[in-house]
């Protein structure tokens, strides 16, 4: 959504991917600046762009319809103001096939509007490991769970999905879903490696406080609190509540 300043950085770097098997469906959410007709210069330059128009209907909606109108068998996130590493798909693609897994999920890091790292130098790296979706609800209830948690740095198999949809019209639309797609994986592989840009800019939903902003991600974590429960995991389910 008016994304003019961001999309060309965000689409070049998924269009310069070593692996070019791939599609890029883009939802434009009632932009009404100038992301139209830049999307529209990318989709008439290469066919695997495909350009969705909708009204403003916000992420969780936007994330849907993608999912809709994909066609492969692989599922990934980029958010429009954000940028990829030149071979994320790549790397974890691959990673997948080698150990058989259904959700790949990589490290990030945070940089400014114009690349600057912005991360803490004592902030503790994720580890490279497999682990079964019990493993992954226990790491998601820990200090180091807002790794796991965003939509964006994960390659998915598509069948997680199925009927699997975000929330319409929440905030923190990921933090609604993660505890429901690890438990549809059989197993997971998590790699160490920052394979993603997570722009930080004032007037983001997530850097913008508001009353709806905290109630959205309040009611996430309640939900997230009941489904742990129903597991029997009561330590997790004592972490999310405080959290």
């Amino acid at each position: 959504y008016n994304a003019e300043k961001t999309i060309r950085r965000c689409l070049e770097s998924i269009m310069s991917s070593e692996y070019e098997e791939y599609e890029v469906v883009v939802v434009d959410d009632g932009s009404t600046d100038n992301s139209a007709s830049i999307l529209f210069e990318y989709a008439n330059r290469d066919r695997r762009v495909k350009i969705i128009n909708q009204p403003n209907s916000g992420p969780s909606i936007a994330r849907n319809k993608g999912l809709e109108l994909a066609e492969g068998e692989i599922i990934a996130f980029v958010d429009s103001d954000d940028y990829i590493h030149a071979n994320m798909v790549e790397i974890m693609y691959e990673k997948m096939n080698l150990d058989g897994t259904d959700l790949v999920i990589c490290d990030y890091c945070k940089v400014d509007q114009f690349g600057k790292s912005l991360e803490n130098k004592n902030k503790k790296d994720i580890e490279s490991k497999i682990v079964n979706s019990d493993e992954m609800l226990n790491l998601l209830c820990t200090e180091q769970g807002w790794h796991f948690v965003p939509a964006w740095n994960k390659l998915y198999k598509r069948k997680i999905w199925d009927k699997l949809l975000f929330p319409k019209g929440k905030l923190h639309e990921d933090e609604y879903v993660i505890h429901k797609v690890i438990k549809k994986c059989k197993s997971i592989s998590i790699i160490g490696d920052k394979l993603y840009y997570y722009v930080q800019r004032n007037g983001s939903i997530m850097n913008t406080i508001t009353d709806r902003n905290r109630l959205d991600g309040t009611e996430a974590l309640l939900e997230r609190t009941e489904f742990l429960l129903k597991y029997d995991k009561i330590e997790q389910a004592t972490f999310c509540f405080e959290g």
